[in-house]
């Protein structure tokens, strides 16, 4: 038998006027007849006597009991609540080498130290039988497994040019005493549910920039999640040029250096009505004045930048003069009234002398038509 357990012994005895006298481990005596009721709580052997004493003599019998020791049946987890999914490492109090028989959530095992995942939400039940030398013991704990939050958010736009202004919005489903923490990506945190409006900038002019945002919300009994999706910045290409000259006259033809850096796509304003899509052009202008000329810069993704150079046209010089009265062998004043100020001076007398003064005089030596031609 095991310790706690109870037997019914039966008195056999037969013959006539008999007496009965019961004797017991415990010191305990009895001459009722029977049947007698024990109650074994110790371990080891306990003998039963019965002496009968008849008219025709005495007799006596015995009963030797072996009490085995309960096993011991106790659950340690090394936690008894937590978070879903929850791990549980149980440790079995009874010694090893008897016979284990877990019942968890329906399922069962044989292993003397179990680990179980539980992934249902609330209270889960855990028994424990143990069995040995045909006695038995059990026990039972509950684990508590919490819930998770699940976070979940959205944002707008996925992916866009340099400087990217980002809105994003918390969809998690919202329990009492959650909290949230957002870790933006640009250097900005927030404890709020939704953060404000983000700006995510690229400082690069050819690569584009990720930034990762994350969100972890906490739970009032203590458990967290998160959940991180990430921003793609383009990059602004830099729009930058040269030209040949920034001051010039009419019909000059300039040269312009396209110097942008990591755009793929280009198109030029030349501040009179013309464009052009070539990457290096060049132009010229029919009328003086000050124009603006304009280079939009323009990537794969349509991001752009634009850069500007302001050029002064003069006007071409007027070539004009007039000279006195022309006498043989006497000197002949030209006189210079070209327009728009002209810097230098050509002049052709038609005898085959020149002069390159502003004002210059001559002398014929016979006596002839002349063509005279000034250029300026």
């Amino acid at each position: 038998v095991c310790v706690g357990d109870s037997l019914q012994f039966i008195n056999l005895s037969s013959g006539d006027s008999l007496t009965f006298l019961w004797k017991f481990s415990n010191g305990d005596t009895s001459t009722f007849f029977g049947p007698q009721y024990r109650t074994f709580n110790t371990p080891g052997l306990d003998t039963t006597w019965l002496f009968v004493e008849g008219y025709c003599g005495k007799d006596s019998t015995f009963s030797v009991i072996t009490t085995n020791q309960l096993p011991v049946a106790d659950i340690l987890a090394d936690v008894d609540s937590g978070c879903e999914d929850l791990r549980v490492n149980f440790t079995n109090g009874a010694p090893n080498g008897a016979n284990y028989l877990w019942n968890i959530n329906g399922g069962v095992s044989l292993s003397y130290t179990p680990s179980v995942l539980f992934t249902t939400i609330g209270s889960n039940k855990v028994y424990l039988k143990v069995d040995s030398a045909g006695c038995s013991a059990r026990d039972t704990i509950d684990i508590i497994v919490f819930p998770g939050p699940d976070p979940l958010f959205s944002y707008t736009p996925l992916s866009g040019c340099s400087d990217l202004g980002v809105v994003i919005t918390n969809t998690s489903p919202v329990s009492f005493g959650d909290k949230y923490y957002w870790s933006l990506g640009n250097g900005n945190t927030d404890t709020v549910y939704s953060p404000p409006f983000q700006t995510f900038v690229n400082s690069s002019n050819i690569n584009d920039s990720t930034y990762f945002i994350k969100l972890v919300v906490y739970t009032v009994n203590g458990c967290s999640d998160s959940l991180s999706q990430n921003v793609t910045v383009r990059p602004l290409p830099k729009s930058s040029f040269g030209v040949s000259d920034t001051t010039a006259c009419e019909k000059e033809v300039l040269l312009f250096q396209n110097n942008s850096i990591g755009g793929n796509s280009f198109r030029w304003y030349f501040g009179d009505g013309d464009s052009s899509l070539i990457l290096s052009p060049s132009h010229s202008y029919d009328t003086a004045g000050t124009y603006l000329v304009t280079l939009i810069s323009t990537t794969i993704w349509n991001c752009q930048d634009t850069s500007y150079q302001t050029l002064v046209i003069n006007p071409n010089p007027i070539a004009r003069f007039y000279s006195d009265s022309v006498c043989f062998t006497y000197y002949t004043t030209f006189v210079d009234s070209s327009l728009f100020g002209p810097t230098s001076w050509k002049w052709n007398f038609g005898d085959g002398d020149s002069s390159s003064v502003q004002q210059p005089t001559h002398s014929y030596l016979k006596d002839s038509v002349y063509s005279v031609s000034l250029h300026v």
